[in-house]
């Protein structure tokens, strides 16, 4: 089957480039291994430009039940600080925001294909052929990669770096005192190994998730529940939010080797294809701006393509457009893997906030 226009995954970037493109007046097909819209381990966290992106593809953060955020605590053992964000964040989950993008993609006029998994990619001047587990074998004409950290094989990211940490997720109903606490602020929990974060989505549930060297995972027990509760042990705060609380996931999500730092550099071996979101660029998820990087790497793609620019020239643009951001979010993320780092994160918020609300902004996409 020969298409012009394949999306190859169907999250956040992949159906900004498909509601960009289907808003021009192109039909793409977005290929999506899931049956229907579920949780994913990142992407909770909205930051004030990635409402405002969403608001431009016309989905609304109020009309989903977003949290509002305006603050952040940082926990490192008995020590804590609070400092406010210079911008208004939101609170969503990632099964609610999926499910609106992917729909108003098929209203705009995209083609959806799901329960169904880009397997073999091989890709030249600017597509492809995909195997696909599902709907047999297709010929792109232009292919848009947005498969998030799911590895295609042929077309695999080129990450040099070793990559020994794990992600892990699990959503909780807490009891109505700690929801209270924690409502209009996400909490950063640094402890040695990895950090975790913890804040409220739509519906007053909590999202916690958390990043670990695969290291740190084995000393502290290798399995979920040994894992919460070494770090319940080493933190109160984290102790009292989760007394009581109720996981609502059968199982906790996870991931390995997330090759933080990456930003993609265009060469002979891509094939003209263009990268979005993670498999362009994987931001550290201490700055909290991931999904605001996945969606304007779809629109950006998008409308590179709709310009006649090569899919080189906007990889290259990307990686000039989030640079400083990644060195900042690196430096930080870096920062915190060090008792002395978080130890200094911690003082630095609770005497000097202004500092750490420039990082705040430096870490943006806008900064």
């Amino acid at each position: 089957m020969d298409e012009a226009l394949v999306i190859a995954g169907g999250g956040p970037a992949g159906t900004a480039a498909a509601l960009t493109l289907a808003r021009a007046g192109q039909s793409p097909l977005v290929i999506e291994r899931g049956e229907a819209a579920d949780e994913k381990l990142c992407g909770c966290f909205l930051s004030s430009e990635t409402e405002a992106m969403l608001a431009r593809l016309g989905v609304e953060a109020d009309r989903l039940g977003a949290s509002t955020i305006d603050r952040v605590r940082l926990v490192a053992a008995h020590r804590s600080a609070e400092v406010r964000l210079p911008f208004r964040a939101r609170g969503l989950s990632r099964h609610r925001l999926d499910g609106a993008l992917i729909e108003a993609a098929a209203r705009a006029g995209a083609r959806i294909v799901r329960e169904t998994i880009v397997a073999v990619a091989e890709t030249g001047g600017g597509g492809g052929e995909i195997e696909t587990r599902g709907k047999g074998r297709l010929r792109a004409s232009t292919l848009f990669l947005a498969t998030g950290k799911h590895e295609v094989r042929g077309a695999a990211r080129p990450v040099t770096e070793p990559c020994h940490n794990i992600g892990l997720k699990q959503m909780f109903a807490l009891s109505p005192r700690q929801r209270e606490r924690l409502a209009g602020a996400v909490e950063l929990y640094l402890f040695d190994g990895g950090y975790a974060g913890l804040q409220l989505v739509e519906n007053g549930r909590a999202n916690f998730c958390l990043v670990i060297g695969d290291s740190a995972w084995r000393a502290r027990g290798g399995a979920w529940d040994d894992l919460v509760r070494s770090l319940t042990d080493e933190m109160p705060m984290l102790k009292e939010r989760l007394e009581g609380a109720e996981p609502l996931l059968a199982r906790p999500l996870a991931v390995a080797r997330i090759p933080y730092g990456f930003l993609h550099t265009p060469g002979s071996a891509d094939g003209g294809v263009y990268r979005l979101g993670d498999q362009a660029a994987v931001i550290p998820s201490f700055s909290g701006d991931g999904m605001a990087i996945a969606l304007h790497s779809g629109i950006a793609a998008a409308d590179s393509f709709l310009a006649g620019s090569a899919a080189a020239d906007y990889q290259m643009r990307l990686r000039r457009r989030l640079a400083r951001q990644f060195a900042v979010a690196g430096g930080l993320h870096r920062l915190a893997s060090t008792g002395p780092g978080r130890t200094g994160l911690v003082a630095t918020a609770r005497h000097w906030p202004l500092p750490m609300r420039w990082a705040a902004s430096l870490t943006r996409l806008s900064g």
